[in-house]
C-alpha cells in the first residue's frame, strides 16, 4: 500500500460518520468560526475576481468549501478520500450551495497535473505537509 493510500484510508475512517448537518453544533468548526478561520474568511470575500473560482485543496468533508461558496465563490474541492467527498456533497447540498460546489476525490497532485483551468484564489488547511517536497517547491 502506498503512502498517499494509507492516508486516504486514514480519512475515510476517520470522517465514515462526519458530521452533515449544523456546522456550528460541531465543537471542531465552531472554534474554527470563531478563530483564525473566521478572518481567512473575511480575506477571501470575493472582490473583482473574474470568475470568483476558488481551489480547496484537501477539502476533507466540505467545511471550507461551503462556508466560501456561500460568501460566493464558484469552489472546486480536492481531496484523496472517497469518503470525505461524499460528506462535502451532501453538506453543500445541505446549505443549499451545491450548485457552487463541486469536489472531485483525487490526489492533490494528480489534480493540478490533470487541470489547467485558472483559479482566482487556493484555500488549503492542514494539507500541504502531505505533498511531496517537489509540490511543495522545498
Amino acid at each position: 500500500m502506498s503512502e498517499l493510500d494509507e492516508i486516504s484510508k486514514h480519512y475515510d475512517i476517520r470522517w465514515q460518520n462526519a458530521l452533515v448537518g449544523d456546522r456550528a453544533a460541531n465543537p471542531i468548526f465552531a472554534s474554527y468560526l470563531a478563530g483564525p478561520y473566521n478572518a481567512a474568511y473575511t480575506a477571501l470575500r470575493p472582490k473583482e475576481a473574474p470568475s470568483n473560482r476558488l481551489l480547496d485543496l484537501g477539502c476533507g468533508v466540505g467545511w471550507h468549501a461551503v462556508t466560501l461558496a456561500e460568501l460566493g465563490w464558484k469552489v472546486v474541492g480536492v481531496d484523496v478520500s472517497a469518503t470525505s467527498i461524499l460528506a462535502a456533497k451532501k453538506l453543500a447540498e445541505s446549505y443549499g450551495v451545491a450548485n457552487n460546489c463541486h469536489f472531485v476525490q483525487m490526489s492533490i497532485q494528480d489534480f493540478v497535473e490533470q487541470n489547467e483551468a485558472p483559479f482566482d484564489a487556493v484555500f488549503s488547511s492542514g494539507v500541504l505537509y502531505y505533498l511531496s517536497s517537489e509540490m511543495r517547491g522545498a
